[in-house]
């Protein structure tokens, strides 16, 4: 087997077991987590397998897309492991409550997940529907727009833009983006 189809295989495996309902409905505890034994390495290395298989991400985008809209299991995901927590800070949080998780969005731009988030925006009825999703607040960087910009995903910052994202929007640990800096990048 190829490293980049198996790298493939492990992400899809590893959203497909994120989004099993027995895993991402009712309360979220250590039991459960034995019960699924694979689940914290799932959310934690899904990613990773997802960046190595290159060249077949577009395969695996609408999966994402999917796991992400699915309320139940991306809480889960980011209950077990949140990417946007520093590394030494990241462990389980049974009692993480669902409003204190920024949005799909958020984490799309984080993640560099370009595709995704296209998709995500498209969804959006209209305007006002598009400004919501790429305007709301949450996350270390307090919105999609500063997350992209964090990672230097210029493509990812024009699009949220061209989406109604607010540039002037305060948020987050580093105020607005052009305090950040994605004004020099533009």
């Amino acid at each position: 087997m190829e490293s980049v189809s198996a790298h493939a295989d492990i992400a899809q495996i590893c959203l497909i077991y994120l989004q099993e309902p027995e895993l991402s409905s009712g309360t979220l505890d250590q039991t459960k987590l034995e019960e699924f034994p694979l689940a914290h390495f799932a959310a934690s290395f899904w990613y990773h397998h997802y960046k190595k298989a290159l060249g077949t991400t577009a395969q695996l985008d609408g999966l994402i897309l999917k796991f992400l809209q699915r309320q139940s299991s991306f809480y889960t995901w980011v209950k077990i492991h949140d990417p946007d927590e520093p590394l030494w800070k990241r462990k389980v949080d049974f009692s993480r409550d669902p409003s204190s998780i920024a949005s799909p969005a958020y984490y799309a731009s984080l993640l560099g997940l370009h595709e995704v988030l296209h998709e995500l925006i498209d969804a959006c009825q209209g305007s006002w529907e598009k400004k919501n999703l790429v305007n709301a607040q949450g996350g270390e960087y307090g919105n999609a727009l500063y997350a992209a910009s964090a990672g230097g995903y210029e493509k990812m910052v024009q699009m949220l833009i061209d989406a109604g994202a607010d540039v002037n929007a305060q948020g987050g640990v580093f105020g607005n983006a052009f305090e950040y800096g994605i004004s020099g990048r533009l």
